[in-house]
């Protein structure tokens, strides 16, 4: 056993951990090899204060990675996931926010609701190599029970 552990930096990845069993493990991609993560997000939320809350099935980006949001409910886009081309580029804002996505892909799973992927929502994905992807969010759950993110993608124009 040990009783210290001198973790050395490594540029190739954003954290590093440590096992009290066998020290210093690669768990994570190196940061260039991801762009999004699945995870469940502990927070804040105001249900009339300031509460504690998990914050189930949210997708983080990479700190590499910009995403623009679309909404298609009628009178805010035209566009459509379906109707999104490389041409629509030029018009995108992007947030380099990792929360950008979040927990807006889905809608529900509170306290008083069941979890549902937002059909009127798509992605505008841009990764760290330069390159432009859509994505639309298509399942949250199997069988009712929650964790099973699927989306489809589609590659709009190579970095």
């Amino acid at each position: 056993t040990f009783t210290s552990v001198d973790i050395a930096k490594d540029a190739s990845y954003f954290f590093k951990y440590v096992s009290f069993e066998t020290g210093a493990v690669d768990v994570e991609p190196t940061k260039a090899k991801w762009d999004l993560a699945w995870t469940y997000f502990s927070n804040t939320t105001n249900f009339g204060s300031e509460v504690p809350y998990l914050f189930q099935d949210v997708m983080l980006q990479n700190r590499n990675v910009e995403v623009a949001v679309y909404n298609t409910v009628a009178g805010t886009t035209p566009l459509t996931y379906d109707t999104f081309t490389e041409a629509n580029i030029a018009a995108v804002t992007f947030s380099t926010s990792q929360i950008t996505i979040g927990s807006g892909w889905r809608s529900g799973g509170g306290p008083s609701s069941a979890p549902a992927v937002n059909t009127t929502r798509f992605y505008i994905l841009k990764d760290g190599d330069g390159n432009y992807y859509k994505v639309q969010f298509t399942g949250l759950t199997v069988n009712g029970e929650r964790g099973f993110p699927a989306f489809k993608y589609a590659l709009l124009r190579k970095g």
